[in-house]
């Protein structure tokens, strides 16, 4: 979901996690911008899931990752992140992604990323664009 082309209803079923505490808590880095592709997962017209994909000028930052407690483990990050990433491939440009949980650097890894950097106890991980 563009959220140049849809703003009144992305913010419809993102609001929540932009501005109730529960979730601020948890996702204290969450923005929006004009560059930012979302990618929701939507159940009983509401959000169980999201993630963004945001075309900079010289690479596509892969963020913002969330599932529903109670929606994990069923599958619902796998597709989220199989769409985003097909996306993102698609702009032919190097993708970027900070990780700190330690599956999400073998899952990353597996699937051609490689460490660039070290912030504390993220990594940031790189996908080279195909020529």
């Amino acid at each position: 979901m563009s959220n140049t082309e849809y703003d009144s209803e992305f913010y419809r079923l993102m609001g929540p996690f932009f501005a109730l505490k529960a979730y601020r808590k948890t996702l204290p880095y969450l923005y929006n911008e004009d560059t930012i592709t979302w990618f929701l997962a939507i159940e009983d017209d509401a959000v169980i899931g999201f993630m963004a994909a945001n075309n900079l000028s010289s690479k596509v930052l892969l963020q913002h990752a969330y599932v529903m407690e109670s929606k994990r483990k069923c599958g619902v990050w796998g597709k989220l992140n199989d769409e985003r990433m097909k996306f993102a491939e698609s702009m032919g440009k190097p993708l970027e992604t900070l990780v700190n949980e330690p599956f999400l650097i073998g899952y990353f890894e597996a699937r051609g990323f490689h460490e660039v950097s070290r912030m504390g106890s993220y990594l940031r991980l790189r996908k080279d664009a195909r020529i």
